[in-house]
């Protein structure tokens, strides 16, 4: 979205696009007996950028919240994770599912200078940390969320990869139907990395969610250090 021709490619004649930027972090509410928060925000690339990274402007607001269940009654940890991953994305899927429709519609709004255009709210971004991003595309912890770079050459500035393949992804995820086995086996000859999630957001991954996060410059440099 940071790039010119990106708005050029995306938005088409007497229409105005809508970036829509989404971002979430878990968080721990220390003072109300050890609870977390899962707050999800909204805002949109059509105001500064000097702007939305200012709190006291108030350029985000909050889109929901999301579940913090621990399903400690799921004894397999495995399946647990599994639970809680798909438990997100139905959540994110049901919160984001007006895109779908009036992205392609469009609404009439209404500018600041009063005139009305044609607005199409389509998801661009999302802002989250390593754990989000890995959560969000559905990739296993320790691989790259962007990239199909192996664990073991993440990091080295030799080890150049072109981003993931989405058609391959969405194929996979199409073999859901099929039975747990096929779907299994689908993510693996993916070659992506890829959960094996029953209900991964689509609309997310549709507009190549891959190419959508922004760099977490602080959360990598803490991540070299430790």
């Amino acid at each position: 979205m940071h790039t010119g021709k990106w708005w050029w490619v995306t938005q088409k004649t007497g229409r105005t696009i809508i970036p829509v930027i989404i971002s979430s972090d878990k968080t721990q509410l220390t003072v109300f007996r050890n609870k977390t928060a899962y707050p999800v925000y909204l805002t949109i690339g059509n105001i500064p950028k000097h702007i939305r990274r200012k709190p006291s402007r108030r350029a985000h607001v909050l889109l929901a919240y999301l579940p913090t269940a621990k399903l400690d009654h799921i004894t397999n940890k495995a399946a647990r994770r599994r639970t809680q991953a798909n438990l997100f994305h139905a959540c994110m899927g049901h919160i984001l599912k007006p895109l779908e429709e009036y992205g392609i519609t469009g609404l009439p709004m209404t500018s600041g200078d009063g005139a009305v255009r044609s607005g199409h709210p389509i998801f661009s971004n999302y802002v989250g940390d390593y754990p989000e991003q890995v959560l969000v595309t559905a990739v296993k912890t320790g691989e790259c969320p962007e990239c199909p770079v192996p664990p073991n050459e993440l990091g080295n500035p030799e080890s150049v990869r072109s981003p993931r393949e989405l058609g391959k992804i969405l194929e996979a995820l199409d073999s859901v139907s099929q039975g747990p086995t096929a779907f299994a086996q689908a993510c693996r000859e993916a070659g992506c990395g890829m959960r094996t999630l029953q209900r991964p957001h689509r609309r997310l991954l549709q507009r190549h969610l891959f190419l959508s996060f922004y760099i977490f410059s602080t959360h990598s440099s803490h991540t070299l250090f430790n």
